[in-house]
């Protein structure tokens, strides 16, 4: 042990230093102390235990963060609060064309079923100030994530499907006659009388079959979340939006038997015809990405082939010839009224009417259509960026029509013409922006009548979702009178209807996605049997 003293009283750097005790020899399984190494004169000699900071480099940063942060949280509060009480909120979404939530009424009832504050969160959320410069940015900071096919872009999840292939080689191809001359003699009895047919009231004989039951519908028939996802590629006014349609041979067969039940309730006196329209991404999809989505052309054949005693119209080969034209809304799921003049022509040579050419009408040309695929596609900014122009025809002789307009149950809503339309009733020339969709009829939820200067007594009643709106105009001058509904905001019984207002013609038709899907195919069949 002396050594260890000895050894240590040998060292100059530490003779100010107590000798320390003795150490004890390491166990054998246990590592030897380090030896200490020289160090520098006492003067020199940093302090054994330094202060050390409170915080690292990086520590600091993210304390730096957290202040910002809470701060930026904090300022964005007080500001939106003093927005509020200044009533500065959001009231109506342009981009999504629709009305903002509501600041909920207070109930005792609600406030106990959670309905009250669950209004006040929704309120808050929806209306913040801003709201759509906030989503332009998550948009733009959105695209330094996910994934992109080359130049195409993808908001939503797409599906690759099999690809169905309709095979009319085993199919019986019967043709359809037209009735082209009135058919209902009551209703032309009706209208001699000079008695509104929508005063009158038809008994129905119902057989003694089974009836069909009436299907429950979800109660939100939004047409942008029936869909699908979102498809965008190209750049500046070039760049389109698309959706996709996954409809199959089995729902469109059920779609057919739907329609064939109309015409067997209805007789051969009057004509029914089934149009399924196709979106956009039948014609313009990228050759990369053929196989998402079904192939609408197939699926319309293979719809046409079902039909018995309808006529059925498949429009994409007429469309077709025209993709180089404006016939589809590059920022919008419809298609534009061009599109739908093409598209209409083949079901009035279909119905054997006259359908006059575009010269017969004026063009009537609105800058800054954004459509709904703006919002869908989570605000992509390439949409947002090239708005559409938005054309649409008014025939030269409108100021022989005239609208009259009811609610869902066929009773008057506005005989005349609603505020805003013009001389007809018809077109809402006002309409602007987003809106601009909405030039012809307006709303959907509704039952409009149209008398034509037409004189060939057809009456055409149209079941239809909003692809039909665009098509009404063109039909001005090939029926004498037109009935439009909605399909989906239709509250009475639709056979009674068609009798009651001496329905000589029927047609389906609306954006394939929508029409032919579940809640399509159960709407039809509901309000038949209501």
């Amino acid at each position: 042990m002396d050594k260890y003293y000895g050894r240590r009283s040998r060292r100059t750097d530490d003779v100010h230093k107590v000798p320390a005790p003795p150490r004890k020899r390491p166990a054998p399984d246990t590592k030897p102390a380090p030896q200490r190494e020289n160090t520098v004169s006492k003067a020199h000699k940093p302090s054994d235990t330094p202060e050390q900071p409170k915080f690292s480099e990086g520590e600091s940063v993210q304390v730096l963060n957290i202040i910002v942060c809470m701060g930026a949280i904090f300022l964005i509060a007080i500001v939106l609060l003093v927005m509020t009480v200044l009533g500065k909120r959001e009231k109506e979404s342009a981009s999504e064309n629709r009305k903002l939530a509501q600041f909920p009424k207070f109930s005792l009832s609600s406030l106990f079923k959670g309905d009250f504050t669950n209004g006040i969160t929704t309120y808050f959320t929806d209306t913040i100030p801003g709201r759509e410069t906030f989503k332009k940015f998550n948009s733009s900071f959105a695209e330094c994530f996910g994934f992109s096919i080359g130049d195409v872009k993808i908001n939503g999840t797409l599906k690759k499907v099999e690809q169905e292939k309709y095979d009319d080689k085993g199919a019986t191809t019967t043709k359809v006659s037209i009735n082209t001359a009135p058919a209902n003699t009551s209703a032309a009895d009706t209208a001699k009388s000079g008695e509104d047919p929508a005063n009158t009231t038809t008994t129905t004989t119902k057989s003694n079959q089974k009836k069909d039951e009436v299907v429950k519908i979800p109660e939100n028939t939004n047409e942008g979340k029936l869909l699908g996802s979102v498809v965008v590629y190209g750049s500046g006014k070039d760049t389109r939006g698309l959706v996709l349609s996954y409809i199959n041979f089995e729902m469109g067969q059920r779609f057919a038997e739907a329609i064939n039940k109309w015409k067997t309730d209805l007789g051969d006196g009057v004509n029914v015809y089934a149009m399924p329209d196709p979106l956009s991404s039948a014609f313009y999809m990228p050759s990369n990405m053929k196989n998402m989505g079904t192939d609408q052309n197939e699926n319309i054949k293979n719809i046409v082939g079902n039909l018995k005693g309808v006529v059925g119209i498949n429009c994409v080969s007429e469309l077709a010839k025209h993709m180089d034209e404006d016939i589809y809304a590059r920022t919008d799921h419809h298609w534009l009224p061009l599109g739908a003049y093409y598209a209409t022509k083949t079901f009035a040579e279909a119905a054997q009417v006259d359908y006059p050419s575009l010269d017969r009408y004026d063009k009537i040309t609105k800058e800054g259509f954004l459509g709904t695929l703006y919002t869908y596609s989570n605000y992509d900014q390439g949409i947002g960026n090239n708005p559409d122009t938005f054309v649409y025809f008014k025939p030269k002789n409108i100021k022989e029509v005239s609208c009259k307009y009811y609610d869902t149950s066929f009773k008057p809503q506005n005989p005349e013409k609603p505020y805003g339309t013009d001389e007809s009733g018809l077109f809402y020339d006002a309409m602007e922006g987003s809106n601009c969709y909405l030039s012809f009829l307006g709303s959907d939820a509704q039952i409009v009548e149209i008398n034509t200067p037409c004189k060939n007594n057809r009456v055409l009643v149209v079941y239809k979702n909003s692809y039909g709106n665009a098509m009404i105009p063109f039909l001005t001058n090939s029926f004498s009178k037109i009935y439009v509904c909605d399909y989906r905001y239709f509250n009475i019984n639709g056979v009674d209807f068609c009798k009651k207002v001496g329905c000589t013609d029927l047609l389906f038709t609306g954006a394939i996605s929508l029409i032919c899907s579940d809640v399509g195919i159960d709407s039809i069949n509901n309000i038949r049997v209501q």
